[in-house]
């Protein structure tokens, strides 16, 4: 967008609906993935009650990387995983062998 004509400063980003940390357990090689993001890897990691494993959050992972992107941002702070009734969840899906899990879709607006 900024090679387009667009400015970082101005642009604003919202971060929809995603899984929340309480919902997203991982594995305990998990934080060799952040690698590489320029960020501390347990900034977004606490134990999970399963030995090794981890509970990571996504939402202050993308929110850190916007706040060096963007001029400003929203969270719409929405678990896709907890809140069944609102939300498909793959994640959902898989723990509960359901074959078929639903779809989602972003968007991105440009204006002037």
């Amino acid at each position: 967008m900024v090679s387009l004509g667009a400015s970082a400063g101005d642009t604003v980003a919202v971060l929809g609906p995603t899984i929340a940390q309480r919902s997203y357990e991982v594995a305990p090689t998990f934080p060799d993935n952040l690698a590489g993001t320029g960020l501390e890897p347990m900034d977004f990691l606490v134990p999970s009650e399963n030995e090794g494993h981890w509970m990571f959050d996504l939402p202050a992972l993308i929110r850190a990387q916007l706040s060096q992107l963007v001029g400003s941002w929203e969270v719409m702070d929405q678990d896709t995983y907890s809140q069944e009734s609102l939300f498909f969840s793959y994640r959902r899906a898989t723990h509960r062998s359901e074959p078929d899990y639903g779809r989602q879709i972003s968007g991105i607006c440009l204006h002037d």
